[in-house]
């Protein structure tokens, strides 16, 4: 499947789940593959982003725009570090430094090249996606959106898909997000530690958990996904590799995507 399909709404849509996994996965790759597979997918312009240690890269065509911020494989050292310290952050909530710090290495720029594609005042729908640290970097890129009051027209953010996203700001934070953005979508694999930290943040945008099975669910009880993290634990004993660090990869967030796309 190598067209790069993204449906004009901003209601949940696998089809552009899929695509934005696609994209989050694609940020871990070399700029030579990522130029050649945004040509494969049929778009026409592509910009990279990589300053201290924060990368991200943005692609176009003539209807869209969107963001992918890389993440970290060493994501659950990086985050227990000195940096997982808050500070104050957009939309007047408390948000963890390490992250607003990595997303300031690349803001301006990021901006810049936005504002260079919507040419002919185009009003191209603006996307955004990232996994690990780049689905935190994700979130605060539109949380700065909106607290630089760019969310008009020009700046109109059409769709959020986060996967293995981690905690990132206060309790302010996440209400003062939830009430300016209503179409944040972020995934969740059953034992993804991830998905859990910082513990004293607070989660931001609309859930939609993968069963240890791989069916994708809106809504599961506290009881059943304690019970559901309990079967992948033991369904994961004699294989490689941890669950709850197997089930943060990339990849395996592309294919239960993709498998429920498909279903």
């Amino acid at each position: 499947m190598s067209e790069f399909i993204i449906n004009d709404t901003t209601a949940f849509d696998l089809q552009n789940a899929y695509s934005l996994a696609r994209a989050a996965n694609l940020a871990y790759k070399d700029e030579e593959k990522i130029e050649k597979t945004v040509k494969e997918w049929g778009l026409q312009a592509v910009s990279f982003f990589d300053e201290s240690g924060t990368q991200a890269f943005v692609m176009s065509n003539d209807k869209i725009i969107v963001v992918a911020f890389r993440g970290t494989e060493e994501f659950e050292d990086w985050v227990a570090d000195a940096r997982a310290i808050s500070v104050d952050g957009p939309l007047q909530g408390q948000v963890h430094k390490g992250f607003y710090v990595a997303l300031k290495n690349v803001w301006g720029e990021i901006k810049k090249s936005v504002e260079e594609w919507r040419t002919n005042n185009q009003q191209k729908s603006l996307w955004f996606t990232g996994h690990s640290l780049g689905a935190a970097l994700a979130i605060l890129a539109v949380a700065k959106l909106y607290d630089e009051k760019l969310c008009d027209e020009k700046y109109s953010v059409k769709g959020l898909y986060t996967f293995g996203q981690p905690n990132i700001g206060d309790e302010k934070f996440a209400e003062n997000f939830a009430s300016k953005f209503k179409h944040a979508f972020r995934f969740v694999n059953n034992n993804d530690s991830v998905t859990r930290l910082p513990l004293l943040k607070k989660p931001v945008g609309t859930r939609k958990y993968f069963l240890e099975n791989g069916e994708l669910v809106d809504y599961i009880s506290s009881e059943d996904e304690e019970a559901d993290r309990i079967n992948g634990r033991t369904e994961d004993i004699g294989e490689l590799g941890l669950d709850r660090i197997k089930d943060h990869y990339m990849d395996e967030y592309e294919r239960l995507v993709k498998k429920a796309l498909q279903r």
